[in-house]
């Protein structure tokens, strides 16, 4: 059996195989839905290669979406786009026109 190392410093996220923090738990939930997904279809009684195939297809679809979230977004996810999205987008001084009338 193979084992596979999960790095994780002090103040750091949990990494593995290139997914950080919360990506590789949305991999592996979405990993273990597609499977239990399988077995359910599998119990209500689809065949098994229908079943099989949308294991897999689950599986590799959220394997991919997350990779791709960790590469596009990094670290803090979306949470930093909105929080930027949050940011002002410019500031305004109001002067009133009476303000011009007592200078």
């Amino acid at each position: 059996m193979t084992t596979h190392k999960i790095n994780r410093g002090v103040e750091n996220e949990i990494e593995f195989k290139g997914l950080k923090g919360r990506y590789v738990y949305i991999s592996a939930v979405g990993i273990g839905g597609s499977l239990f997904g399988g077995i359910f279809l599998t119990i209500i009684g689809v065949p098994n290669i229908l079943s099989s195939t949308f294991a897999g297809v689950g599986a590799i679809g959220t394997t991919i979406y997350a990779f791709r979230q960790n590469k596009q977004n990094g670290r803090w996810g979306k949470d930093k786009k909105i929080a930027q999205g949050m940011y002002p987008k410019s500031i305004k001084r109001q002067t009133f026109f009476f303000d011009k009338l007592i200078k």
